[in-house]
């Protein structure tokens, strides 16, 4: 027989073995403690086969790191998605989805007296009673319209005209502060706090009984309350909680779950309280030093603006307090040869403070504090109300000029002026993901809120009469259809395309209220939606 060559010498047993019927599971071990039977001997990874079998093995796991990491990132982008949902909806005046189209629901002849709040799965607010004479404070289901409860508030007698309800936040409560650190007459009624933990929502009105009206002079005439009261009505089951006398130019504003009421005291100084509605307790109260100066007609008035930790009070001297304790953060007496036209506000969260100012050219504009740092800066204009505001131009501040002619940011950091750009005969401003969009003419805008640059341009077929909405992916403008009829016109934000549009039976006003869609147009109320919305995704729009 003919010798074996060399490399072959190395001859191995090979046993073949049945697998049976379960080869698809691997063998156990052996009783003499050897490898399974099947087990490939290692010898076997050196042949061809065995190489390709660790190619498939590292592609096989060169796939699960792919598929890992995909999984990953959308992980990730979930996550993203649903933080930037969060921070969406903590930003007043974004509206829930604009995705798909709406339409109508159901419509109601009530006419809001003040701005509606969503209270669960309802729609409450203050409204006038049909046919005049009253106001009524309600709870509409807002998948349907109809009413949950309604409360009379104002008897036949009670002016909706001056009547002014707020509905308190149902989210954490403020400091309820014990220390006093005004430098003017102040009380602390009880200190610590109090009744302070959340409680049912409320609405708290001030609902005006009776006015009056100046006689005629060469400078016309004038009505102002003179009888009025103070209502807070159980915001889920319709109950009156309380009811009292109040003075005539009160008026409102929140601070998390309580209310601020300022007034002009009977000596015509300016009175500040903070309390809690629900039971009455008083956190702090602040009266100013001096008379507020009176007008041509011989009237106080006094205006209330909260933001943040900052409340502005303004009736001609202006004084400027903190929300949690009264203390006072800054105070001055308007110049009356001065005549500004403007008056003092809370931007940017309670961050910033503009006030009304002179120019050096003997004009007049705007000094802008940034109360953190102390920085000023100044422009000859004015701050534009901007709803919805994501804080994406924190810092800045969105003006348009003393003759109405340029819009221009404001950057209070470095005291200039950002841009500014011809005006034209727009709108309200949107500042959205560090854009200004705002309607000009016939067209719709997207500018970086930098530099000014018009990132996109979309035509309009009619000017629109209505501040633009957003749910921070969409802006949604109302249109008048020329048919005297009305038009709901989505648009992307980031590019400016014609998402959809739907007709309406009349030209409507949009404003929001926690999310959902609302507007007027002679204040009847109609809810639009998309049919097979879940429930709670209701929008709504006020019409004739």
């Amino acid at each position: 027989m003919a010798r074996l060559r060399g490399d072959m010498r190395d001859m191995r047993d090979v046993e073949l073995v049945d697998a049976g019927p379960d080869h698809d599971h691997p063998p156990g071990p052996r009783a003499d403690g050897r490898a399974p039977r099947g087990t490939p001997p290692a010898w076997a990874s050196d042949l061809p086969g065995g190489r390709r079998t660790r190619a498939g093995r590292r592609g096989a796991a060169v796939l699960a790191v792919v598929a890992a990491v995909a999984l990953a990132g959308g992980v990730a982008a979930d996550r993203r998605e649903s933080r930037r949902e969060s921070e969406l909806a903590a930003v007043p005046g974004v509206v829930r989805s604009l995705e798909r189209p709406v339409a109508e629901l159901w419509g109601t002849a009530d006419r809001p007296v003040d701005d509606l709040h969503l209270v669960g799965d309802r729609l409450v607010g203050a409204v006038a009673r049909e046919g005049g004479g009253g106001v009524d404070v309600v709870a509409l289901a807002l998948a349907t319209g109809e009413d949950v409860w309604r409360t009379a508030v104002g008897t036949g007698r009670a002016d909706a005209r001056w009547t002014s309800c707020v509905v308190p936040g149902r989210h954490r409560p403020g400091p309820g502060a014990g220390t006093d650190d005004a430098t003017d007459d102040s009380t602390d009624d009880g200190g610590g706090d109090g009744g302070s933990t959340p409680g049912t929502p409320v609405v708290v009105c001030v609902v005006v009984d009776e006015t009056t009206t100046t006689e005629a002079s060469a400078l016309g005439t004038r009505t102002y309350p003179t009888r009025a009261r103070l209502v807070v009505v159980d915001a889920v089951s319709g109950d009156i909680r309380r009811d009292e006398p109040t003075l005539p130019t009160g008026v409102l504003a929140t601070v998390d779950d309580d209310v601020l009421l300022a007034e002009v005291a009977p000596e015509g100084r300016p009175h500040v309280v903070r309390l809690d509605p629900r039971s009455g307790h008083r956190r702090w109260s602040r009266t100013g030093p001096d008379a507020l100066p009176a007008d041509e007609f011989r009237q106080r008035t006094v205006r209330i603006e909260a933001a943040g930790d900052l409340v502005a009070v303004d009736g001609g001297s202006v004084r400027v307090l903190r929300a949690s304790d009264g203390s006072l953060v800054d105070s001055w007496r308007r110049d009356a040869s001065l005549d500004t036209g403007g008056q003092v506000q809370v931007l940017g969260g309670g961050t910033l403070l503009a006030r009304p100012a002179a120019t050096s050219d003997g004009g007049w504009g705007t000094r802008v504090v940034e109360l953190a740092s102390g920085r000023e800066a100044g422009a000859p204009g004015y701050p534009l109300p901007v709803r919805p505001d994501d804080g994406s131009l924190a810092g800045s501040v969105v003006m348009l000029s003393v003759e109405g002619l340029d819009l221009l940011v404001l950057d209070v950091a470095s005291g200039r002026v950002r841009w500014s750009v011809p005006a034209g005969s727009g709108g309200l401003p949107v500042v959205m993901d560090g854009r200004v969009v705002r309607a000009e003419r016939r067209s719709l805008l997207a500018r970086d809120g930098r530099t000014g640059e018009v990132l996109w341009s979309a035509a309009l077929p009619a000017r629109t009469g209505s501040p633009l909405m957003t749910d921070g992916r969409s802006v949604l403008v109302s249109l008048p259809d020329g048919r005297g009829g009305g038009e709901l016109v989505a648009f992307g934000l980031s590019d400016g395309r014609r998402t959809w549009s739907v007709g309406l039976p009349q030209e409507v006003v949009l404003t929001s209220a926690d999310g959902q869609l609302l507007g007027s147009s002679s204040g009847r109320l109609v809810a639009l939606g998309a049919p097979d919305r879940p429930r709670g995704g209701v929008t709504a729009v006020v019409t004739d």
